[in-house]
């Protein structure tokens, strides 16, 4: 190819400038984008990594957490790909494992080292020592058995019998963990082949660090099973490159401060010197807070005029804003959610609730609430002789209980005097009516003794 980069370059930043209206140092960004892009072609390879490392992968909406990359140009100085069936003079696995991939094949379909019955405890994969002076990165594949199967693929369950990434600075005689993937019972973590890349660790950073993957604890020689592969040893050659974080063409820090307020974002971090070598790293982000689900407490749908209604939206899921309206009672809106209203007047009303996150999603409900007026409801409640009866409703049986130290009849009526239920006898001790029949709401039972007096109680359903 012909390729003249400063005439051509002249040209893309002449043109952005007047086209997108844009300052020199973008589009030479552009320009320089142009011609790595080309190079890519031509050539096909990156040298750098990138990785991002969050705060918190797990939010609430609404919070702030900080990124950061963490990017390396490196030179792979070993690998250990297992495709030949033996293995490297840098590396040591506990005898006796497999080769033949008999839980499924890794990412790319080779052999790979299958930690099975036969293994000698404790399991485990070890490295000769490296020079790590200068900082270095491990990556690797790996894979968890699935955990209840049969034969040797039934994987780790316990905490305890994960695998952790360790290093020596003594020769082996003591280990510091790096992490542990410790799986979780009845789940399917790490039971796909998945790469994983490990920064080493500031105390790691010596001219004699050895690394391993051991499985300390298991629960019998039939079980718990794991594989590897692709183990690559990599060291920083340069410090040429920079950050573009969500690859906008500017030039940034390593670290970035995130406020989301969605449930699930992703953010890109792009690793670059500009010219050849750009790689990128995706993270993310989930708000793990409740879903949003509205709700609220209402005593009863029917109450009487001046009676105080206390409401109640806590029942409410994931919500952190909660916006009352009421039509026809004092007041008439309200927030937070606990509240309390009156109604003055008789009649049939709506109650509507609108909650919010942090996520903005919003929810609403509505209920309507029926008002019955005094001269149906509290003024009527007299004469009750609570020493010879005592009135209650059993949710439980759908049913109001009669206790009664004398025999008479009783019946149900509404709030605006309807009989409902016509007359029952009532004999001495426990007696039932049925109210399956009846919505719920505020009623009147009408005790009258074998002498017509009556009594009157009010009980809510």
């Amino acid at each position: 190819m012909d390729f003249n980069s400063e005439t051509r370059c002249d040209f893309i930043i002449f043109a952005t400038l007047i086209d997108l209206d844009l300052n020199f140092n973008s589009a030479m960004k552009l320009c320089l984008a142009f011609i790595f892009a080309l190079l890519i072609g031509q050539f096909g390879f990156s040298q750098c990594n990138v990785s991002i490392n969050a705060s918190s992968n797990s939010i609430d909406c609404g919070d702030c957490f900080t990124l950061t990359a963490i990017g390396e140009v490196d030179t792979t100085v070993y690998l250990e790909d297992f495709n030949d069936a033996t293995l490297e003079p840098w590396i040591t696995v506990s005898p006796t494992f497999d080769y033949s991939n008999p839980c499924g094949a890794p990412l790319d379909g080779s052999p790979a080292v299958w930690m099975d019955s036969l293994t000698v405890y404790p399991r485990n994969i070890t490295t000769q020592s490296f020079d790590f002076s200068t900082g270095g990165v491990i990556c690797y594949e790996m894979k968890y058995g699935i955990q209840g199967a049969s034969g040797v693929c039934e994987g780790p369950d316990y905490a305890t019998e994960g695998v952790r990434l360790q290093y020596s600075i003594d020769n082996g005689n003591s280990w510091v963990e790096i992490i542990n993937y410790v799986p979780s019972p009845f789940t399917s973590l790490y039971d796909q082949w998945d790469t994983y890349c490990v920064t080493i660790p500031s105390a790691a950073e010596t001219s004699n660090t050895q690394i391993r993957w051991i499985q300390l604890f298991w629960s019998s020689m039939s079980t718990d099973f794991w594989g590897i592969d692709n183990i690559s040893v990599s060291i920083p050659v340069d410090n040429n490159h920079y950050y573009d974080w969500f690859g906008d063409g500017t030039i940034n820090p390593a670290d970035t401060v995130i406020c989301q307020n969605t449930r699930t974002e992703d953010y890109i971090v792009l690793f670059s010197n500009g010219f050849n070598d750009t790689c990128s790293a995706t993270i993310t982000i989930q708000d793990t807070s409740a879903l949003l689900n509205v709700d609220f407490a209402l005593a009863s749908d029917t109450v009487c005029v001046g009676d105080i209604v206390y409401l109640d939206g806590s029942t409410s899921t994931g919500a952190n804003t909660y916006d009352w309206s009421f039509n026809g009672a004092t007041p008439n809106t309200s927030s937070g959610a606990l509240t309390s209203i009156i109604y003055n007047s008789a009649g049939t009303y709506s109650i509507e609730l609108a909650i919010g996150n942090d996520c903005n999603e919003s929810d609403t409900i509505v209920k309507n609430i029926v008002v019955v007026s005094q001269a149906n409801c509290t003024n009527s409640l007299i004469k009750n002789d609570t020493e010879s009866l005592k009135i209650y409703y059993n949710s439980d049986f759908d049913r109001v209980v009669v206790n009664s130290k004398k025999t008479g009849k009783a019946y149900i009526l509404n709030s605006s005097g309807q009989k409902l239920v016509e007359s029952q006898l009532i004999g001495l001790g426990e007696n039932s009516i049925d109210t399956k029949s009846l919505t719920n709401g505020i009623y009147i039972l009408v005790f009258e003794d074998e002498n017509s007096l009556p009594n009157i109680f009010k009980f809510v359903k």
